[in-house]
């Protein structure tokens, strides 16, 4: 029997939405005919890498420094509402995620007076989502059924934000550094249509998994008669983890998992080394799961 595979790949941060799908009302292995297996699979990776740098000297010298990345792609796959799927072996429709969003910026100045102040900002907060729509049939009569939404659960390193200013100065010297990084996905598995695998092979998984990394460093750095060293971080992990069933499901066994995995590390570092001395420091973490949940029916 023929199989049917669907894959849409991205490997590029240019694509705001990468989808695949199988259309509504779409008949597959309808009448005499039979289909081995049938495989719908969107995937993106994405690594995305800005750098900022500046270096100033003079009597007064000034360097201010920017990095923002802003990763908030759709990746979905899914079967069209009442489309029509049967096959001998299994079906399988997934969405899966492998990104990292990382901003680094360094900054650094010299002089009679000086100032360096650099800022960086990632967000990683794409939607992944995998769904059988309303009134759709997925069928298999001697296999398994798998609907599944991952976001990087095999790879990727999140958000990753790191601020470095350095600055000195025969009179003043000061430096600034704030680093700010967000992970926060939204990971989905929708079935409102009904599934059979009624085989002694016949497991029926729905799974949402995500891991959510979340990294921020800044480091400051003032040398004068009077010195200043700053340094700020925030580091944010969380989001949306779900499975919702509202069809009918036949089979063997059901397997429903809603897998949430956050991780915020925030490190600051502030230093004044001079005679008189100012230096602060802020760090903030935050490691919140908005929603992990698992429902079936009602």
């Amino acid at each position: 029997a023929p199989n049917a595979k669907l894959t849409v790949n991205n490997r590029s941060g240019d694509v705001v939405e990468t989808s695949a799908s199988i259309g509504a009302d779409a008949q597959i292995g309808q009448g005499s005919g039979t289909v081995g297996s049938v495989n719908v699979n969107a995937s993106s990776t994405i690594a995305t890498d800005v750098k900022a740098f500046g270096l100033s000297v003079g009597a007064v010298a000034g360097s201010l420094n920017f990095a923002f990345v802003d990763v908030t792609p759709a990746v979905k796959a899914t079967v069209g509402a009442g489309a029509d799927i049967k096959t001998t072996g299994e079906i399988l429709v997934e969405a899966d995620t492998a990104m990292t969003a990382n901003a680094t910026t360094e900054g650094y100045s010299g002089g009679g007076g000086s100032l360096a102040g650099s800022f960086a900002f990632a967000t990683l907060a794409p939607t992944v989502a995998t769904a059988l729509g309303s009134g759709a049939r997925a069928n298999s009569t001697n296999g398994q059924v798998r609907l599944r939404a991952r976001h990087n659960a095999v790879s990727g390193n999140g958000a990753v934000a790191t601020a470095i200013a350095g600055s000195g100065g025969t009179l003043i010297g000061a430096s600034g550094a704030v680093a700010v990084s967000d992970a926060t996905a939204t990971v989905t598995t929708t079935v409102d249509g009904d599934i059979t695998a009624a085989s002694a092979n016949g497991t029926i998984t729905l799974e949402s998994r995500s891991v959510d990394r979340s990294r921020a460093l800044a480091a400051g750095v003032g040398l004068g008669t009077v010195g200043v060293g700053l340094a700020v971080t925030d580091a944010h992990a969380g989001g949306t983890v779900s499975v919702a069933g509202n069809g009918k499901v036949v089979g063997k066994s059901l397997i429903l998992t809603a897998d949430g995995r956050n991780v915020a590390d925030a490190e600051t570092y502030a230093y004044a080394v001079v005679p008189a001395l100012a230096r602060s420091r802020m760090n903030s973490m935050k490691v919140r799961v908005a929603r992990v949940c698992c429902r079936f029916g009602m």
